[in-house]
């Protein structure tokens, strides 16, 4: 496997797949995916993230910038953090019990997807912390835009 030099720390090697264990890790542990809804009970409102990798350095986010794309308002990675040398992107898919809850009314958001996008954001908010924290504590810079 390819490793950029954010990766190394002295000879110890930092894998992606490193990486991701050590998120899904910071995942587990980070409070706000488990809410209680009034009338419903316990909901766990995410489950388990899916990451991606990209060198800083790849085509792809030159194409963002055409208009037909995403256009002129686009920031790569280089403008978000001038030494990037890597991207990981994550997403984070609803839980089944919010996917199931919000096929029931074809109008209106179930009770558990408004709790999702409110609560949840704050949850997202908390766990980009950590994994920016935990990165800083290994000596190696990021962002989260």
């Amino acid at each position: 496997m390819k490793r950029t030099k954010a990766q190394k720390k002295g000879t110890e090697m930092y894998t992606n797949e490193d990486l991701i264990k050590d998120c899904l890790e910071l995942f587990r542990e980070t409070e706000g995916n488990k809410v209680d809804i009034p009338g419903i009970g316990e909901t766990v409102l995410y489950e388990e993230p899916i990451f991606g990798f990209a060198s800083a350095k790849d085509d792809i986010f030159e194409t963002f910038r055409r208009k037909e794309v995403i256009g002129a308002n686009y920031m790569g990675p280089y403008e978000w953090l001038p030494e990037a040398k890597s991207v990981m992107a994550l997403f984070l898919p609803f839980s089944e019990a919010v996917r199931k809850s919000n096929k029931v009314d074809k109008t209106d958001p179930s009770k558990e997807w408004l709790y999702a996008r409110i609560e949840g954001q704050e949850f997202i908010g908390k766990y980009m912390a950590a994994i920016r924290q935990f990165l800083a504590d290994k000596g190696i810079k990021s962002c989260v835009p």
